[in-house]
């Protein structure tokens, strides 16, 4: 069976799957709360927080994962789309300061990384990424040992393409783990302490239907799948999406996700027989959610700051951390102090991120409220239609201060307060 014609889903069992991850946290609590050896950030672009709780039936391997790990509910990105995003969470900086916040913006260079910082640190530095808006040259590249972000023979794959405007093949992102799988195949126990980033789009391209979404989609409604750039053009607002397109969308989007939870079943079982589960923090987030929602005119991501485009998923797991659910509000930011905190580093003064360690080890943060911020320099939307910024520009178009659970939005078409935990946020925003 070639790549392009096998199903990526359910090749291994959750109970397997369950035993290997069991087996490795149990000797990870053997250890006792020591400083990880290895940190593994895994990046699903696009995936909504309201999936969690994860269904057992329909996303066993995701579900196993929240279970066994601390999970964050008032999680946040920086930004509704990609670029920006991702480059506070390998920078923990907001787009202001890390410079990445347009098309042609990449992270300043006077700017330090994670990976660079680690690599200093004596890590082995290594990212399989989808490329798009995590190109090198964003900058994304530095300080990694090997970044991974393209087929590394496409003549030996004429099926794959070359992905680098964001938009990947269709069988590039599951070819991204084959990738990954095959490098930690290689993985010996006397190697280098590993620092992996994994970023994959596969749930961010559900709209240009996979082999297996467009099946699986078909098999349980009628009718053909509109094509990609049907999709394309009413995500944006170019066009009208019908209540059937939407209903099409929603299902890809789900069949995407199904697709993933299989791959990351089979990287995690990987994981767990190289036995890098056990000494490892591990971090599984999102970097910006999707909108679902014509009728209040939330629909695709960039140039909104709601609830559902900037709240995110946010799994974190390793020695000594028991697992459970934390109210404490995170952002990406947080990621490089915190990891950098676990690891015993110094911690750069400078960031705009905090460590919330103390979280992990069971404890309180020292000043727990806080404001978090997103916004967007680049995306707004206009007429119902999506646009982007005609220059460079040194205030965002739109700005979200989110403290708890109040959130307060401004942007072109005005400002609003609401607050999340007793009202759906405000229509129109």
């Amino acid at each position: 069976m070639t790549t392009s014609e096998r199903s990526p889903v359910g090749r291994r069992t959750l109970g397997t799957f369950l035993a290997l991850f069991l087996l490795a946290t149990a000797s990870a609590c053997q250890r006792g709360p020591d400083a990880p050896r290895n940190i593994i950030l895994i990046s699903i672009d696009t995936l909504n927080a309201d999936l969690l709780p994860f269904d057992p039936e329909e996303h066993p391997n995701l579900s196993v994962l929240a279970q066994r790990s601390l999970r964050f509910t008032r999680a946040v990105s920086t930004a509704p789309w990609t670029l920006p995003s991702h480059a506070s969470l390998l920078t923990g900086l907001y787009p202001d300061r890390h410079g990445a916040t347009a098309l042609n913006q990449a992270i300043d260079a006077g700017v330090s990384t994670l990976a660079e910082i680690l690599h200093r640190a004596g890590f082995e530095t290594i990212a399989f990424t989808g490329g798009g808006y995590l190109d090198p040259v964003y900058g994304f590249d530095s300080g990694f040992d090997r970044y991974d972000d393209i087929v590394p023979d496409a003549s030996n794959r004429p099926d794959l393409k070359i992905i680098r405007d964001g938009r990947p093949g269709e069988d590039d992102e599951l070819y991204l783990f084959d990738r990954a799988i095959e490098f930690l195949e290689q993985h010996e126990a006397s190697d280098p302490p590993l620092f992996l980033f994994l970023h994959t789009y596969l749930v961010h391209d559900y709209f240009s239907p996979s082999p297996w979404a467009r099946k699986e989609v078909e098999a349980k409604r009628p009718g053909p799948v509109q094509t990609r750039s049907h999709f394309i053009l009413c995500l944006a607002g170019r066009t009208s999406c019908s209540r059937g397109d939407w209903s099409q969308l929603e299902a890809l989007y789900r069949a995407e996700v199904h697709a993933l939870d299989a791959r990351l079943g089979e990287l995690y079982q990987v994981l767990s027989r190289k036995g890098l589960v056990g000494d490892s923090l591990i971090l599984l987030v999102s970097d910006h959610g999707e909108g679902f929602d014509p009728a209040a005119r939330r629909i695709h991501h960039g140039g909104r700051l709601t609830e559902e485009l900037i709240r995110i998923p946010f799994l974190v797991s390793g020695p000594g951390i028991e697992p459970g659910v934390s109210d404490s509000p995170v952002s990406l930011i947080d990621v490089v102090p915190t990891v950098l905190a676990q690891l015993k580093l110094p911690v750069p003064p400078d960031l705009d991120g905090r460590s919330f360690d103390p979280v992990l080890r069971g404890e309180a943060l020292p000043d727990a409220s806080r404001a978090l911020i997103a916004t967007d320099y680049f995306y707004t939307w206009n007429k119902g239609a999506r646009v982007v910024a005609q220059r460079l520009l040194s205030e965002p178009l739109s700005i979200a201060i989110i403290e708890d659970d109040l959130w307060f939005i401004a942007s072109a078409s005005g400002e609003s307060v609401y607050d999340v935990a007793v009202a759906a946020s405000p229509r129109g925003t």
